[in-house]
């Protein structure tokens, strides 16, 4: 019989059997013969039961070993929940979730494990699930044992029965690995759509997927793209070589990146530095994907050519300003070259007509006054007579003295004649330095020179002023 219930009639109809199986091999007995057989069968009906009790009762057994092996052990946390939220029911996988011996947990409240942040909805939830019959479903995050926190599913069924308290069935599901999956995606997807433009290959270079920034600089939209390969944005100014050396470093080292020239949806031309990156397969590490992004630099190559050009202009005014600097230096300093002549040359011009008036005095005029001296009549004519001749003497003595510039400029050198003369014109020192291409402390010590030639050294006079009182 492998029925899990005794059908008492197909079990008397099998006793009978058996009985009349014994009685035929058995001693014929006549008297009591319907009694005895009533009681016969009756023991083999009583002794038929206990074997199929005892059989459905190690069934049941085997059954209640196998349910409490799938209740403990299921991958998922089992409570029973009285209506007091107390946990009157735990899996062995609910006492490893929570980290606590199921001794500890039965009869423990389960808002114990709820994290303080999910408290007030926890609350929430259970009032609803007493109040609903059925399954409700719900997210929290719950609090091991040590503190450590946990994203969880719960599914919670609300059960009543007869004359019996309410209890709730709850299945706990740690998604903690999901939730962490879905926040890695939803950054993943929020990086995705940055300025750069993106797109993603598969292993084949056909394009899977690209972002808004793609479509803005290339001008396709993503119907055009995806499905194609990359190749429909070759500008035509790099050549197969070009490309062939872009791969094979991607192949080498697993990224490539340089600048490279793509065309448009429009036909335009337009520069970008690309970054290319392969995906392998953590299980065999062949290639998945590749990952390209670039930024438009055109704008870039534009300013840097502007700066360029800019920068040639300069150097060219730079190095024609040099030139022409170097001529007016060069004439400057001819012209100084003649100054310093012509100055000589008036210098010597003045030496020879003070000499040449003095000899002419002291040869007309000195001889007739020393003869009128000595032909005097009377002694005012002789005092009158020693007066010139004393006044002349005087200017002869001092004429072309340092009373006089060209007396002056035979003191000095060509140079401190330069200085001394642009000092007369009231030149300030910066002035003279830059027209005599020297620096101000060399000025500066010309003007000290010039101050001890002069006798100046030592007295308050002002230099330019001096050289102003003199006579040319």
């Amino acid at each position: 019989m492998n029925k899990k219930y005794i059908d008492l009639d197909l079990l008397r109809a099998e006793a009978k059997l058996q009985l009349h199986s014994k009685l035929a091999t058995a001693p014929v007995i006549h008297n009591n013969e319907e009694l005895i057989f009533e009681l016969r069968l009756h023991q083999t009906e009583l002794e038929m039961q206990n074997h199929e009790l005892q059989r459905i009762h190690v069934a049941l057994e085997e059954s209640r070993d196998r349910y409490l092996e799938l209740y403990d052990f299921a991958p998922s946390a089992y409570l029973t929940l009285s209506e007091n939220e107390l946990i009157i029911e735990a899996n062995l996988t609910s006492t490893t979730l929570f980290g606590v011996e199921r001794n500890k947990l039965i009869n423990s409240r389960f808002a114990n494990y709820v994290a303080y942040e999910d408290g007030d909805g926890w609350y929430r939830y259970f009032r609803q699930a007493k109040q609903n019959i059925g399954k409700q479903s719900f997210e929290l995050t719950l609090r091991r044992a040590d503190g450590t926190h946990f994203y969880a599913h719960l599914d919670c069924l609300h059960l009543e029965k007869d004359n019996e308290p309410m209890i709730l069935r709850i299945t706990v599901i740690d998604i903690t690995q999901r939730r962490q999956a879905e926040e890695v995606s939803r950054i993943a997807a929020v990086a995705f759509e940055t300025h750069d433009g993106i797109i993603v290959t598969d292993a084949h270079k056909i394009v899977l997927r690209a972002n808004q920034a793609f479509c803005n600089i290339t001008g396709y939209s993503l119907e055009e793209v995806i499905g194609n390969l990359p190749s429909f944005l070759f500008s035509g100014l790099h050549d197969e070589a070009f490309y062939k050396a872009i791969w094979t470093s991607v192949a080498c080292n697993g990224h490539w990146q340089g600048e490279v020239w793509d065309r448009s949806k429009e036909g335009e031309a337009f520069s970008l530095w690309l970054t290319i990156n392969s995906v392998t397969d953590t299980n065999n590490g062949h290639i998945s994907h590749y990952v390209g992004s670039f930024t438009d630099i055109t704008a870039l190559k534009l300013a840097e050519k502007i700066l360029l050009d800019t920068s040639l202009l300069l150097e060219n005014q730079v190095k024609n300003t040099k030139l022409a600097l170097k001529k007016n230096t060069e004439e400057s300093q001819q012209l100084n070259t003649a100054l310093n002549i012509l100055l000589r040359r008036q210098q010597s011009d003045r030496i020879e007509i003070q000499s040449a008036i003095s000899n002419q005095i002291r040869g007309t005029v000195s001889p007739f006054l020393e003869k009128l001296k000595k032909a005097g009549t009377n002694t005012t004519q002789t005092n009158l007579l020693s007066i010139l001749e004393n006044n002349l003497a005087d200017l002869i003595r001092d004429y072309g003295s340092k009373s006089s510039l060209s007396s002056i400029y035979q003191l000095l050198t060509p140079i401190e004649i330069q200085v001394a003369s642009m000092i007369r014109l009231e030149f300030c020192t910066k002035k003279i330095a830059l027209s005599l291409f020297i620096s101000t402390g060399t000025v500066n010590v010309h003007r000290k020179h010039i101050r001890k030639k002069l006798g100046l050294n030592g007295k308050p006079t002002n230099l330019a002023s001096y050289l102003m009182s003199l006579t040319e």
